[in-house]
């Protein structure tokens, strides 16, 4: 019983292990937020706290009747669904600039293409998920060029197709057509028929 005391003595005495608790460097911590930074600067598309600024590409053909190219997406927003050609802006980048890189991206059109100056409007894309919190948002310039007749696509980048539609083929498409591309497609056509697109000819290679 004696022993029994000491032992509950020695061990009730014994010193606890400490644990080496050691404040990260400052180094390391800037590095850490840092990182946050450029994990927040470059954050997926998707539930971002601010819109993103893009561009889309009508182009018209002139065929008879006229033909507009669409490209079908291969990610979302939109996957599967024929939209107009165009994607998100990167830092740095004029919006015709993005809008020429984003068309010979998706349909490979980069040459004997006259492009108008300026976009002739914009557009939002808002996608919402089954909570109703906005999952994608963007503020699209719609920019515009004209292509010659016998102009071919091949589709690149993330666009699974690209095929050139009358204005009644995408009218007849339904809901495989995404969007508002009808009203920019019908818009794009009048104001070319009053003359003023392709326009003043600024932006053309």
């Amino acid at each position: 019983m004696a022993q029994l005391m000491v032992s509950g003595s020695r061990f009730a005495s014994a010193s606890k292990p400490r644990l080496a608790l050691r404040r990260p460097s400052r180094h390391l911590a800037v590095l850490g937020l840092a990182s946050l930074g450029r994990a927040l600067s470059s954050s997926s598309r998707e539930y971002a706290l601010t819109p993103r600024a893009a561009v889309a590409v009508t182009v018209r053909r002139p065929t008879s009747p006229p033909s507009y190219c669409l490209i079908q997406r291969g990610k979302p927003p939109g996957e599967g669904r024929w939209s107009i050609p165009g994607g998100a802006l990167e830092l740095g980048e004029e919006t015709l600039a993005g809008a020429r890189r984003e068309l010979a991206e998706e349909t490979g059109l980069r040459d004997g293409v006259s492009w108008h100056g300026a976009p002739f409007t914009t557009s939002d894309a808002i996608y919402r998920d089954d909570d109703g919190r906005v999952r994608f948002h963007y503020l699209i310039a719609q920019c515009f060029c004209e292509a010659a007749p016998t102009a071919a696509l091949a589709a690149g980048d993330d666009a699974l197709d690209a095929r050139w539609f009358t204005l009644d083929d995408v009218a007849n498409a339904g809901g495989d057509v995404a969007g508002n591309c009808r009203r920019i497609l019908a818009r794009a056509e009048a104001l070319f028929a009053a003359g003023l697109l392709p326009g003043d000819g600024e932006g053309r290679p």
